[in-house]
């Protein structure tokens, strides 16, 4: 495996490869030793590469789980059931419930929402009144 330097040798880099392709997987992006969001996806380095550009979840670390497009869905609900990461929705009967660490944020913006429903209630009282 390695060479007399400590580095991996090539035949062995080569060996151990595996063709680039769409790769289905199940991936995990862990922050700070914690796992925060399992995703699927039928092209998991491309969607890797959104999580990045996109910085909406932190992350430091990712792990990826290849298997069939077919298992996707059950796969994915296996281990978000499983780990209950923060950044998540979490199903439950009545559809989707929302994120734990978004609480906050889906309060304050129903708030907003409620304030500016509120204004537009009152503007329509003044304007009919």
């Amino acid at each position: 495996m390695k060479d007399e330097s400590g580095l991996l040798n090539h035949d062995f880099i080569v060996e151990s490869s595996k063709p680039y392709r769409d790769q289905p997987a199940i991936y995990f992006l862990i922050h700070g030793g914690e796992v925060v969001y399992v995703g699927r996806s039928s092209n998991v380095n491309l969607r890797i590469g959104h999580h990045i550009n996109k910085q909406q979840k932190p992350f430091d670390r990712y792990y990826a789980v290849y298997c069939d497009v077919k298992d996707l869905d059950q796969t994915e609900r296996g281990y978000i059931e499983k780990f209950q990461p923060k950044y998540n929705v979490r199903r439950n009967k009545a559809g989707y419930s929302a994120v734990k660490h978004a609480d906050a944020i889906l309060d304050a913006a129903m708030a907003s929402k409620m304030i500016s429903l509120s204004a537009n209630s009152s503007e329509k009282a003044y304007k009919d009144g």
